[in-house]
C-alpha cells in the first residue's frame, strides 16, 4: 500500500515509518470497532440526577422503603412534595428507565422521601420510525403527612 514504501529519508515520521503507520491506520480502528459496542452502556451509569428542593428535607431512609408511583392518582394518602428530581436525556430504552428511576429512588431515600411519582418524558414527540428517541426521566419525591403527624406525638 501507499503508506508502506520504505523512503525513510523524506518520512516526517522518521525511523520506524511503517509500524508507526500500521499503529495508526490499522490497531487504532480496530480498538475502536472492538469497544464501540460498550459505548452506549457507559452513557447510562454516567447520567446525574439533578435536584431541586422545593421542602424540607428529613433523617435518610433504606432506598427499598421508598415506594414508586407512575402517577398522582396512584397515592392513596395525603403528600407534600419535598424535591423534584431530573435526569438528563438518554436513548428510551427499558433498562435505561429503569437505571434512571433507580438513581432517583436512591436520592429520594437520601432526602428521607416516603415515596417517588415519575413520569417518562420525550424530547421529540414527531420521532420518524427507525430513529431511536430521546427522553428523560421527571420525578417527584414526595413524604406522606401522616407520617410526620406520627413523630409529633
Amino acid at each position: 500500500m501507499f503508506f508502506e514504501k520504505e523512503n525513510r529519508n523524506t518520512s516526517a515520521f522518521g525511523k520506524g515509518k511503517k509500524h508507526r503507520m500500521f499503529f495508526l491506520f490499522r490497531f487504532v480502528p480496530l480498538c475502536l470497532c472492538a469497544f464501540a459496542p460498550l459505548f452506549p452502556l457507559s452513557s447510562c451509569h454516567s447520567a446525574k440526577i439533578d435536584v431541586i428542593q422545593t421542602g424540607p428535607w428529613f433523617p435518610a431512609k433504606k432506598t427499598a422503603e421508598v415506594e414508586v408511583f407512575s402517577g398522582r392518582d396512584q397515592v392513596k394518602k395525603p403528600f407534600g412534595g419535598i424535591a423534584i428530581l431530573h435526569s438528563g436525556r438518554f436513548v428510551f430504552s427499558g433498562k435505561a428507565v429503569a437505571a434512571s428511576l433507580s438513581k432517583a429512588r436512591k436520592e429520594a431515600a437520601a432526602m428521607g422521601a416516603d415515596a417517588v411519582i415519575y413520569s417518562v418524558d420525550y424530547y421529540d414527540k414527531n420521532i420518524v420510525y427507525g430513529e431511536r428517541a430521546e427522553c428523560c426521566l421527571s420525578s417527584l419525591a414526595i413524604k406522606y403527612v401522616e407520617s410526620q403527624k406520627e413523630n409529633r406525638e
